[in-house]
């Protein structure tokens, strides 16, 4: 395990595409210098936990604007619908999340899909 100073997370992350995070420090500073840092990075997906008002206080207090690129890669409020509260639904609906931004999918229900659950390989 190492140590690391928030605006120094970047640093950290030495297989982008293979690096998913999730922020929550229950510390406003060091969120918003941690998701600076981490946008500074090709990370795929930053979900912010908490609020859509604190993701919106934490973005107008960094010192950069967000552009198309970072918009679509921040999940604030992060994980999917799942109901419940308590941690471990919480911490489900994140890696649920996180999954299905990983596989390409938007987390919906397989009932709701339309043909096969599964690509098929194309026979030649």
């Amino acid at each position: 395990m190492t140590a690391v100073r928030p605006a120094e997370l970047a640093a950290l992350v030495d297989a982008p595409d293979h690096t998913y995070v999730v922020l929550m420090s229950h510390n406003f500073v060091d969120d918003r210098l941690a998701l600076e840092s981490i946008l500074g990075t090709e990370v795929p997906y930053v979900g912010v936990m908490g609020p859509r008002r604190r993701f919106d206080q934490l973005r107008d207090a960094m010192d950069r604007e967000l552009d198309a690129t970072d918009r679509d890669r921040i999940a604030a409020p992060c994980g999917l619908d799942i109901g419940g509260d308590e941690p471990s639904a919480i911490g489900l609906s994140i890696v649920s999340e996180l999954l299905a931004v990983h596989n390409g999918r938007s987390g919906a229900r397989l009932t709701d899909r339309a043909g096969p659950i599964h690509g098929r390989p194309e026979l030649g």
